[in-house]
C-alpha cells in the first residue's frame, strides 16, 4: 500500500468527519440531513476510489490489468471503511451517546401511532439495531460492498476513457 492511498483515505475520512460534526453541531442529526450525510459519504468514497485508480494508472503508465485497477480502488475503500467505522463507533459512544436512545423513543412512538401492539418487541429489536457496535459493523460491511461495486464500475469506465490507457 502506498503513501498516496493511505493519505487519500485519511483526507476523505477527515472530510466525512467534518460533515458529520457540522450536522451534530448544528443539531440536524434527527432531520433529513442525516440521510443526505450518508449519501455524502458514498459520494466521497466514490471520489476517493476514482482518484486512487487514476493515480495508480498514472504510476504504472496505464498498463495495469483490470483486476489490478480494482485492487487499487479497493485499497482506499477498505481504509475508508475501517476509519469511518471506527469514527462512527467513537462518535455514537463518546460524542453523541444519546442519539440512539432518542431514535429508539421516536421509533417506538411511531410504532405505537401506527397501531403496533407489540411495542416490547419493537423496543427489543431497536435496542439491538440502534447501538454503536451494530451501526459501526453495518457501516464497515456496507462501505466494503459499495467499494467493490464502485471500484469495478469506475475501473470499467476509466478503461473506456481516452487518456487513461489500459
Amino acid at each position: 500500500m502506498t503513501k498516496t492511498v493511505f493519505s487519500t483515505a485519511i483526507w476523505f475520512t477527515l472530510f466525512s468527519i467534518i460533515l458529520k460534526m457540522v450536522v451534530f453541531i448544528t443539531g440536524q442529526q434527527f432531520t433529513n440531513f442525516d440521510l443526505y450525510l450518508g449519501l455524502g459519504y458514498v459520494f466521497l468514497l466514490m471520489t476517493a476510489i476514482f482518484i486512487t485508480i487514476r493515480n495508480h494508472k498514472m504510476k504504472v503508465g496505464g498498463t495495469s490489468s483490470f483486476i489490478d485497477d480494482i485492487k487499487a480502488g479497493m485499497k482506499v475503500a477498505a481504509l475508508y471503511a475501517i476509519f469511518m467505522s471506527a469514527f462512527l463507533y467513537a462518535y455514537y459512544t463518546l460524542i453523541d451517546p444519546d442519539y440512539f436512545s432518542i431514535m429508539l423513543q421516536q421509533k417506538v412512538a411511531e410504532a405505537e401511532a401506527n397501531g403496533n401492539t407489540n411495542l416490547e418487541e419493537v423496543k427489543k429489536a431497536g435496542e439491538f439495531v440502534l447501538s454503536p457496535y451494530f451501526q459501526s459493523t453495518v457501516t464497515l460491511v456496507i462501505f466494503m460492498i459499495v467499494g467493490i461495486i464502485y471500484s469495478s464500475m469506475i475501473t470499467f469506465f476509466v478503461r473506456k476513457m481516452k487518456g487513461f490507457g489500459h
